[in-house]
């Protein structure tokens, strides 16, 4: 298994080292990566940008950017902090929502990437 995962992890851009030195069962490691797709997340940080409510996707990206760093998902961690941060005062009337969508989209994309590299890890 051990080495599914590191492609798993190299694939995504993440840190298998990390992962591995925080939770030494390979076994326990592939249980959350397999539960990440049902995080609501993503989900809620897409209907939130859609419904322009910048509160809501502050929350979303956040808790999106706080299960990745935890799953060391380092990639996907670091694109949604660079929309946490611009989301950060969402009380400001500065924030555009194309930016917010920009930065969304490159989230989208390393968060379907990880989806899809979870479906081929649960394959063998």
């Amino acid at each position: 298994m051990s080495n599914n995962l590191t492609v798993f992890y190299k694939n995504i851009d993440g840190n298998y080292t990390d992962m591995i030195q925080r939770i030494s069962n390979e076994s326990l490691i592939l249980k959350f990566i397999k539960k990440f797709p049902s995080d609501t997340s993503f989900l809620n940080l897409e209907e939130a940008l859609n419904c322009d409510d910048f509160k809501a996707a502050f929350i979303s990206v956040h808790t999106l950017k706080g299960v990745a760093l935890n799953l060391s998902f380092t990639k996907l961690a670091s694109v949604c902090s660079e929309l946490t941060e611009y989301l950060r005062n969402y009380e400001n009337l500065n924030i555009s929502r194309d930016i917010a969508i920009e930065k969304f989209e490159i989230i989208k994309e390393n968060y379907q990437k990880v989806v899809d590299e979870i479906i081929k890890l649960e394959q063998f």
